[in-house]
């Protein structure tokens, strides 16, 4: 009995340290200096996400424009990640007498994977940050961004493109 109890005990150590761990790593993610991506002035050059999507190369060195959105939920939770459209396509909301509570959905368009794509803002690794891109950059949905960074591919041909810095149009 004397040696059940004492592993109990080590156990709830164990657990406490590791939760203790956590929280520590959780805080450090959220003191990411957010000014290091964002950019003071619109960098010149900038393409559409259509032009995007028919010239660009993996690795090859971009600016793009668009906007916010292409999806209900265009943020991907706890990275600065998150889904642009093109700016030529109108949001519901541009739309007469459209009244959808979600315009950065975009559901008026069709084939939108062909019209936006995914933007990561990453460290000097190419690795996405890990706080939030609307807590990072103070960004928002429908928001106008000029975006400088690395075209990638995947394996299956699907394009995002590694943000260096954001500019956020007003």
């Amino acid at each position: 009995m004397h040696n059940t109890k004492y592993h109990w005990m080590m156990i709830g150590i164990l657990v406490t340290i590791l939760a203790g761990c956590n929280n520590e790593s959780e805080q450090e993610t959220t003191n990411i200096d957010g000014s290091l991506y964002q950019l003071t002035s619109e960098p010149t050059g900038a393409i559409s996400i259509l032009e995007l999507r028919s010239a660009a190369k993996d690795n090859d060195d971009v600016v793009v424009v668009g906007r916010i959105g292409g999806s209900r939920q265009p943020w991907i939770k706890g990275l600065s990640a998150f889904t642009m459209m093109d700016a030529s396509f109108p949001p519901c909301n541009e739309l007469p007498d459209d009244q959808c509570p979600t315009p950065w959905d975009y559901c008026c368009e069709a084939e939108l994977p062909a019209k936006q794509t995914l933007i990561k803002v990453v460290d000097n690794e190419g690795q996405p940050l890990e706080v939030g891109a609307q807590e990072l950059l103070g960004l928002k949905e429908l928001q106008t961004i000029v975006v400088q960074g690395k075209v990638q591919l995947d394996k299956a041909g699907n394009m995002s493109v590694l943000a260096s810095g954001v500019y956020i149009r007003r």
